[in-house]
């Protein structure tokens, strides 16, 4: 479904590395009927990736997360917003959000 959400469970998550295996095979790929990636990521937190179908509805995803994130990165080629809330975030106190002066 066209501007549909995936969210990937464990994405990171070092206890279910086949997970993130998958996601990098996925990435990686191309879909050959339709010449791009069917999912593409636009934001990590919670421990989830979460996906959608083309790069137009990542960007609008993700500026619509924007203030829940902390920071943005690039996850095989797709910028991504890393939301601020995370298990990692947490552990290591660094949750601060975009812009807010905190690291």
């Amino acid at each position: 479904v066209d501007g549909g959400v995936c969210l990937l469970d464990d994405a990171l998550n070092p206890d279910w590395p086949g997970v993130a295996s998958g996601l990098v095979r996925h990435l990686s790929s191309v879909d050959p009927l339709a010449g791009h990636r069917r999912l593409i990521p636009f934001a990590l937190g919670y421990n989830k990736c979460l996906l959608t179908t083309s790069e137009e509805w990542a960007r609008a995803y993700g500026g619509a997360l924007a203030p829940l994130g902390r920071k943005r990165a690039v996850l095989m080629g797709h910028e991504c917003l890393i939301l601020a809330a995370g298990w990692i975030a947490a552990h290591f106190g660094n949750d601060a959000p975009v812009g807010s002066g905190e690291a």
